[in-house]
């Protein structure tokens, strides 16, 4: 996904649907190498990429704190 400038150095706890609405937007309109935005789809694909990494984050540190007690 090419929003890793974009909401990179947040830390997870401070990501919000503002900045992904903000990431997409930027990447419909000028996100491609040329300045032109980006094809919907790719856009699709980089909304499934973060929503499976966050998922991911989320179900582990479930089990991270599960662990701890």
């Amino acid at each position: 996904c090419a929003g890793r400038r974009e909401v990179g150095h947040l830390r997870l706890a401070d990501l919000t649907a503002v900045h992904l609405d903000d990431l997409y937007r930027k990447l419909l309109t000028t996100g491609g190498r040329d300045g032109k935005g980006r094809a919907p789809r790719t856009v699709r694909y980089c909304h499934s990429v973060l929503h499976s990494a966050l998922a991911d984050a989320v179900r582990k540190a479930v089990s991270n704190e599960l662990a701890a007690r």
